[in-house]
């Protein structure tokens, strides 16, 4: 039995335990939870591997180039301007690339956004409150890097 296999039985035993202590509130443990049913559904769980292609060293340093070039470039971006995420510069998931948003508010003072450095948000300077219609019909609004952004007709 290797070490991940005495993990899952053990903690399969410690479920099964804590169901059997009568606890109300807890959901009920399916009595036939095998160590390969419970690994099926942790590998569902964990964050899928990158399919990320490494291109050579030339065509990295063009698209860094190309990105830099993109994310630099001033859109005079105003209040009411419907716009875009830039080419490249997605990083949030919503909302979706080619979706229309309009501006609320540039904001005359850059929030500085997360606090945790292994994230891409850290310090992240967000310069722009932008509304959409959210799937349910409701206009909401977030706080974004304006540099990410252009014109939504350019």
């Amino acid at each position: 039995m290797t070490q991940n296999t005495k993990e899952i039985a053990a903690l399969i035993r410690l479920m099964k335990q804590q169901a059997d202590a009568g606890d109300e509130d807890d959901e009920e443990i399916d009595a036939e939870m095998t160590p390969d049913k419970l690994a099926r559904i942790l590998r569902k769980l964990r964050p899928q591997q990158s399919t990320r292609v490494f291109q050579s060293r030339e065509e990295t340093i063009e698209k860094l180039q190309t990105h830099l070039k993109t994310y630099l470039e001033d859109h005079q971006l105003a209040v009411g301007d419907i716009v875009r995420w830039k080419a490249g510069m997605k990083n949030r998931s919503v909302p979706a690339y080619g979706e229309p948003v309009i501006i609320v508010e540039i904001l005359k003072e850059p929030v500085v956004g997360g606090d945790d450095s292994g994230t891409p948000y850290f310090r992240e300077q967000l310069t722009v409150k932008l509304g959409w219609i959210d799937p349910d019909g409701d206009f909401v609004c977030f706080h974004y890097d304006g540099s990410r952004f252009r014109k939504f007709d350019e």
